[in-house]
């Protein structure tokens, strides 16, 4: 009886713990659980490094998105690379870019990957939408222009006869179909210059770097981009009329 009356207490106890409080759960009380919005806020005050080669490449999009979301960051540039490739930690698969973080508390943490560096650097700077649909709408929207971005900076590396590059790239049939794929997804959001709603966010950003990119591979000017995709050019725009875009891109770091 003293046992069953110890359980009845003990559980009428706990009953109340949980419809009492509303800003403390159970576990929140006994310090079990993670915190991701405080981790998050942490991570803001983090001191941020872009490991990578001293050339726009593939850590350029990183860059204008630290830049954007207005990171305490610089870059880390490869010394020799036949020798760092093979000692440096965190490297997973043995390719750059690489974030470094240090946290304020002097914690160190190394992530690989562009896609998966712009998505953490994007919600930990709430660079998307707070609406879980919307975010993870943006984020096809970013894996669309992502495979643009990769394919036109690859085809001046793989072609030997330089001359052939920019039309080699605007006749690409996957750049030509997905940016027209963007144009659509832009005019279904009015054609104001932004991938949702009346904002700038990571994938605004991002386009704006593969704008960069074509434009410098194919020799076309803004006005020649502004009349073949009208939409991403607004967009592109946008984002050069951002006060910290514009800081990034006349400061050394802009390589």
């Amino acid at each position: 009886m003293k046992l069953l009356s110890f359980l009845l207490t003990f559980l009428f106890t706990i009953n109340i713990v949980r419809s009492t409080s509303t800003n403390l759960d159970l576990d929140n009380y006994c310090g079990l659980q993670y915190n991701p919005e405080l981790a998050e806020k942490q991570s803001v005050n983090s001191k941020f490094e872009v490991y990578y080669f001293p050339i726009k490449g593939r850590a350029e999009p990183i860059r204008l998105i630290l830049s954007f979301a207005k990171a305490n960051w610089d870059n880390k540039k490869i010394e020799d690379w036949g020798k760092e490739k093979f000692s440096t930690k965190g490297l997973l698969f043995k390719q750059v870019p690489m974030l470094i973080e240090t946290t304020t508390y002097g914690e160190e943490n190394r992530l690989v990957e562009t896609g998966s560096i712009i998505r953490y650097i994007a919600r930990v700077f709430g660079l998307g939408n707070k609406e879980p649909f919307k975010n993870s709408l943006l984020d096809s929207y970013f894996e669309g222009l992502y495979e643009v971005f990769c394919k036109v900076i690859s085809i001046p590396f793989i072609t030997k006869e330089k001359e052939k590059v920019p039309e080699l790239i605007k006749e690409d049939k996957l750049v030509k179909n997905f940016l027209d794929y963007h144009e659509d997804i832009l005019k279904e959001n009015g054609s104001n210059g932004y991938y949702m709603d009346n904002k700038l966010t990571y994938v605004d950003v991002v386009a704006s770097c593969v704008i960069d990119n074509y434009m410098t591979f194919t020799g076309l000017s803004f006005s020649d981009v502004k009349e073949i995709y009208p939409n991403l050019a607004k967009v592109y725009e946008n984002v050069n009329m951002n006060e910290d875009i514009i800081a990034y891109k006349n400061s050394s770091k802009c390589l």
